[in-house]
């Protein structure tokens, strides 16, 4: 026969003859006390080569005292199933884990979990649970078979509520409650992350904001576009020193501190170049000479958002 470890078997003599025939049972040599035709053993398995090893029990046959026979009894002992089931555990929200029963080293594997309906087969499983989840795996070799479980962990990643203007080239990152594992960082776009939730100094343009929790869960990137603050230059200027317009300044030119400002006459000869930085605009001279009431022309670059403006306006002067 064969059993599994742990399992007991009955071993019985078919016929003993002639009548008055005793018989007693040994278990390794050793007697077991049994002198019956039918005893009832539980052999051990021995490790060996493979997943089986054979057990053997004798009978000793004697009549009348003079009469002696032995006959070994084979019992073919499968090992039972032992092992750990391994799998990655906690997660965050969104990733997969994988599960994996191959130490177990069985023949069949049956999973089974409420996250799903029916069964899976296969010695290794890859779930992606939204929430914490517990898992069974049924397997067999030869007679022995065994159920395990393994819980997987589902951490919730932190969540971005929205995107807060805080000043012209400054948002905060506004989260969602109850998500996620404090503390958290924060990170913009290819820049260094860190634990401040207000990104300073932003380029105008197309952004991707995204959070860090202690866990290493990320949140889902969020996208955000930084609206390019519109300059607005002046039609006309009249520097004659009565504090009203007395330079061409250019409405919000100081947003883009990198602009290059470049002033022409009507000849397209060039009287001032400037940052958008300068403390103040153009102040209608040329070489210390002030220059006379006309039309004047500009040419306004701007890098950062890659546009350049042109165009005229007129000095005054009363």
């Amino acid at each position: 026969q064969t059993i599994c470890e742990g399992e007991s078997v009955t071993l019985s003599l078919k016929s003993v003859s002639p009548a008055g025939t005793t018989v007693e049972w040994f278990d390794q040599g050793v007697s077991m006390n049994e002198f019956s035709e039918t005893i009832i053993a539980t052999p051990t398995f021995t490790p060996g080569s493979g997943h089986q090893s054979v057990y053997t029990y004798r009978v000793k046959a004697n009549y009348s005292n003079c009469d002696e026979k032995y006959y070994d009894v084979e019992v073919k002992v499968d090992e039972p199933l032992r092992g750990t089931l391994q799998a990655q555990s906690p997660i965050c929200e969104g990733n997969s884990s994988r599960l994996d029963a191959s130490n177990y080293d069985a023949t069949s594997y049956i999973w089974r979990s409420v996250s799903y309906s029916g069964e899976k087969s296969g010695v290794e499983q890859i779930e992606r649970p939204t929430l914490t989840t517990e898992y069974y795996v049924e397997m067999s070799r030869g007679t022995c078979s065994h159920t395990d479980s393994i819980t997987v962990q589902v951490n919730t990643k932190p969540r971005i509520s929205y995107i807060d203007s805080i000043d012209i080239r400054a948002r905060e990152i506004v989260m969602l409650p109850d998500y996620g594992t404090h503390p958290f960082t924060y990170g913009v776009d290819n820049e260094p992350i860190d634990n401040n939730a207000i990104k300073e100094n932003l380029v105008f343009g197309k952004h991707s904001f995204y959070v860090i929790d202690a866990l290493g869960c990320h949140s889902d990137a969020l996208d955000y576009f930084l609206e390019a603050i519109k300059i607005i230059p002046p039609p006309f200027f009249s520097p004659n020193g009565d504090g009203d317009n007395d330079t061409w300044d250019i409405i919000n030119i100081k947003v883009y501190p990198n602009a290059v400002v470049t002033i022409y006459d009507r000849f397209g000869k060039k009287l001032a170049e400037y940052k958008g930085s300068a403390e103040s605009g153009w102040d209608g001279t040329y070489l210390g000479r002030e220059m006379p009431t006309t039309d004047y022309w500009y040419v306004i670059e701007i890098k950062e958002i890659n546009k350049e403006y042109t165009g005229h306006f007129t000095l005054l002067r009363r």
